[in-house]
């Protein structure tokens, strides 16, 4: 039984809790391995990559998660081996102008799913 139905969003098979349900700030996910997928559970969160050694963030396809339109998920490099935001497979990642997916040390983005498999990544990411 859900309770508050505002913050839970049906995926077509199970309800699910929001992250973010409205006015409450996203909710802060602490990562320390080298290596993450990302998955519906988080939307609408801000997740900080604190891992001291090179780490990669990996956006899986439409065909592995059930993305909603227009979801969003920042991501924070915190740790001083850089964070890789990766492509899964099908996946395109629009990088921002002059920028890559690569994000040194302090840089935060927002990833932003604008069509089924394709992705703007917002923010300041290193130019190469």
């Amino acid at each position: 039984v859900v309770a508050d139905v505002s913050r839970y969003w049906y995926n077509g098979t199970d309800w699910i809790a929001m992250s973010n349900g409205g006015d409450s700030p996203a909710p802060t996910v602490t990562e320390s391995t080298t290596g993450r997928t990302l998955s519906v559970s988080d939307a609408k969160t801000y997740i900080r990559f604190t891992n001291a050694g090179a780490s990669t963030v990996t956006v899986a396809p439409q065909a592995s998660e059930t993305w909603t339109a227009d979801t969003e998920i920042n991501l924070r490099s915190v740790g001083a081996g850089g964070l890789t935001i990766a492509a899964g497979a099908g996946v395109t990642l629009n990088a921002p102008s002059g920028g890559t997916l690569v994000m040194t040390e302090a840089m935060t983005v927002t990833i932003k799913r604008v069509a089924s498999d394709v992705w703007d990544v917002i923010g300041q990411t290193v130019a190469l």
